[in-house]
């Protein structure tokens, strides 16, 4: 499946993802990688409004799965495989590490199977294209609306349990 690789709010400017380059393992599935520069955005939530410009160019294009990478998300390419191979409709990992902006970096319990969740991060997370068929716009957004609150995360997961659609941690 082509996918598209897609790394919200600044994109490559960040500490954390400024020399990324696409995993040689998923190199087969990706052909394209973009980024949202939010610089000017007056909203809040930027990083909500960089995933709802990166849908739009998902949903433009001809790539059936976005594989969304946070740059503060640092992953290993054994964490993207499963993502990207996936039968779900959204396939989330549970970060293998992340860099807060004040240095620290976290290292989470990694799932043991693959398991049916209501509520995840979307820093390293593939979606196919169908989702964004089903669900009404804004896919981030709370009430039908861009909001200021910063949980786009949450709002996504929301409206995929509104609309029956499941996702799964691997």
């Amino acid at each position: 499946m082509k996918t598209l690789v897609a790394i919200p709010y600044d994109g490559l400017d960040s500490p954390a993802s400024k020399d990324f380059k696409p995993p040689k393992v998923i190199s087969q599935y990706v052909e394209t990688i973009i980024s949202y520069n939010t610089e000017g955005i007056t909203s809040k939530n930027k990083i909500e409004f960089a995933r709802e410009r990166l849908i739009e160019t998902l949903m433009e294009s001809d790539y059936e799965k976005i594989l969304f990478i946070d740059n503060d998300i640092i992953v290993e390419p054994k964490d993207l495989q499963p993502l990207v191979d996936s039968p779900h409709l959204v396939a989330v990992a549970i970060y293998p590490y992340r860099i807060y902006w004040d240095g620290t970096v976290q290292l989470p319990k990694q799932p043991t199977e693959i398991s049916k969740v209501l509520q995840a991060g979307l820093g390293c997370c593939c979606i196919h294209r169908d989702v964004f068929r089903v669900l009404e716009p804004p896919y981030f957004g709370r009430a039908g609306r861009i909001t200021d609150w910063k949980r786009e995360d949450w709002n996504f997961f929301r409206n995929l349990i509104r609309y029956k659609i499941d996702a799964y941690v691997y």
